[in-house]
């Protein structure tokens, strides 16, 4: 179909531009951060990811500036201009690089940001954090310490949703991220943060995300067979109706990793257990192809920073050897 032509041309141009515009070892960490990341984001490419990020950070700013500086210029402040992501190397890395941030800790980026910002409220900074600011390094474990449980609080009042269709029982094509997410669902209800038949209604009925039987592999008998009789009487009297299925095409089950240069290496533990690795070993060799012909390189951005250091200090030679010429010229 031409639309799935489209989408999948769209993605092969997010897999080029980050091999362009960032370092050979951030981009293999790519494949690390397809395990850690919130789970909406596991099926979206990396480049998809920093301009979500991006947009994230912008909302928080004006939300922080309009609730803590000035309600009328709110509109006007951007925090970060999303067309200098295309533009500005500097601002690109660092909206990059934070995101890697972000990613690790697992959380959605809006609650991230958010959290940052009045965890530096709180220190009584006179500044926002900028994006590379935000990972408040000075003081890892006072903000560990704040933001996790912020983070636990959401997920136990379930004021955090995932909605990729990739969850979807009917995609499901036992992949990493697709296991990943039913344990985690598994988890939260195992742990008592949330009633058994309240998980059972939402993610088996209302969501179709878990088969309602994949609950009993951690219920007792008796105990799943209750709740599934006082689920499926309620059932009956007030039916659940479950959300609209998108349209669902070939790259919503591409991993966040799948095929980004770099990334694929069989012999790591993410690649050897991935149902997908051979096709994105393949992916990631066209898209390295087509980073050689547009840039003559496999690693651009490497090179290019490569090639201004020793230009730097070709200069700074330079200038070290005229300083040594003009002081000899002095003493004459």
């Amino acid at each position: 179909m031409p639309e799935n032509n489209e989408i999948v041309r769209k993605r092969l141009e997010s897999l080029i531009f980050a091999g362009q515009h960032f370092t050979k070892v951030s981009l293999q960490r790519e494949r690390y951060l397809a395990t850690t990341k919130w789970f909406d984001y596991r099926f979206i490419s990396p480049w998809e990811a920093t301009r979500l990020f991006a947009e994230k950070y912008r909302e928080a700013f004006r939300y922080h500036f309009r609730a803590n500086v000035d309600i009328e210029g709110a509109d006007v402040v951007r925090g970060l201009a999303l067309g200098r992501l295309m533009t500005d190397s500097r601002e690109r890395t660092q909206a990059w690089e934070a995101r890697q941030r972000a990613d690790e800790t697992g959380m959605r980026y809006e609650d991230y940001i958010n959290a940052s910002f009045n965890f530096a409220l709180r220190r009584q900074r006179r500044c926002f954090p900028r994006p590379n600011q935000l990972h408040h390094s000075n003081c890892p474990t006072l903000w560990r310490d704040f933001r996790h449980p912020l983070w636990q609080e959401h997920l136990t009042e379930g004021l955090v949703q995932v909605c990729h269709v990739a969850y979807s029982i009917k995609t499901y094509r036992g992949l990493a991220a697709q296991d990943d997410y039913r344990r985690f669902i598994l988890d939260q209800a195992d742990s008592g943060k949330r009633s058994w038949r309240s998980s059972m209604q939402r993610y088996a009925l209302r969501y179709r995300q878990l088969p309602v039987e994949l609950f009993a592999t951690r219920m007792p008998p008796e105990v799943y067979e209750k709740e599934l009789a006082i689920l499926e009487s309620d059932e009956r009297a007030f039916r659940t109706e479950p959300e609209p299925m998108p349209v669902v095409t070939p790259v919503d089950l591409w991993p966040s990793c799948f095929g980004v240069p770099h990334a694929p290496d069989a012999a790591s533990k993410e690649c050897a257990t991935c149902e997908m690795s051979a096709q994105c070993q393949r992916l990631g060799e066209v898209v390295l192809g087509k980073l050689k012909a547009a840039t003559s390189s496999l690693t651009p951005f490497d090179d290019r920073k490569r090639r201004l250091d020793r230009e730097r200090q070709r200069c700074c030679r330079a200038r070290k050897k005229l300083r040594q010429l003009a002081s000899l010229d002095d003493r004459a």
